[in-house]
């Protein structure tokens, strides 16, 4: 994988890893969690669901000149309601650049706290509020995950990011890479040189590969069945 390839797949990886910690907080939060937290959650599975969206729509526009946007739109076809989808952008920008509180209402079990999808959401610049179909935030990310994961393995799949061996990196490379180094003195290069050197790397490349290809797959909920050979 070219570096500007590595670079795309773990900043995805990142925002897909952070979207799904904030998304089980989302769906677990205890009765009894503080309002900093709840908004914490809300803020940090937005801006990382949208981050993951707008990496994937980036990409494209810089690799394959698409017009910007167009992955965006794509996502938003996959929603039954596309109009959900558009509340959920709202959403992300009211949270994350105006500060609203989502933990402003919500029910309780007494166990969980299930906390409702925000009124008054709109278009900066707009006076009507967007619908949204959901009473729950939990029941929103989910159909956000759900249409953007179905976009997202298919944009990364059908260009070979999850293909056997596409996420290795070579030997030569990861030298290049110790020897530009500005944060390892010359005594620190010359030793992990002499182990690079001495391990197995080809072997080694292999299985981080392959590892990281699977969380990705197990992140956009498609893991690789018993039995399914890696492409």
């Amino acid at each position: 994988m070219s570096d500007p390839g590595t670079a795309f797949f773990e900043g995805l990886s990142w925002y897909l890893e952070t979207r799904q910690w904030a998304r089980v907080k989302i769906d677990t939060c205890p009765h009894g969690s503080t309002g900093q937290d709840i908004k914490m959650f809300h803020y940090l599975y937005f801006a990382n669901l949208f981050g993951a969206i707008d990496l994937v729509d980036d990409h494209l526009v810089a690799t394959e000149q698409v017009k910007r946007g167009a992955f965006r739109d794509e996502v938003k076809r996959n929603f039954a309601a596309p109009a959900n989808f558009d509340f959920a952008l709202e959403l992300r920008d009211a949270i994350v650049h105006r500060g609203i509180d989502p933990a402003a209402a919500g029910h309780s079990d007494n166990q969980v706290i299930y906390v409702l999808c925000p009124t008054g959401i709109s278009k900066r610049g707009q006076a009507d509020d967007l619908p949204c179909t959901f009473t729950y935030t939990k029941e929103l990310a989910a159909e956000c995950d759900r249409a953007a994961n179905t976009a997202i393995f298919q944009a990364i799949e059908q260009r070979g990011f999850l293909a056997h061996g596409s996420a290795s990196i070579s030997l030569d490379d990861t030298m290049s890479a110790v020897s530009a180094s500005t944060a390892m003195p010359d005594w620190a290069k010359e030793m992990a040189k002499s182990a690079l050197a001495d391990m197995d790397f080809d072997r080694l490349a292999a299985e981080l590969a392959s590892s990281r290809i699977e969380k990705i797959r197990g992140l956009l909920g498609r893991p690789r069945q018993d039995g399914e050979a890696a492409a």
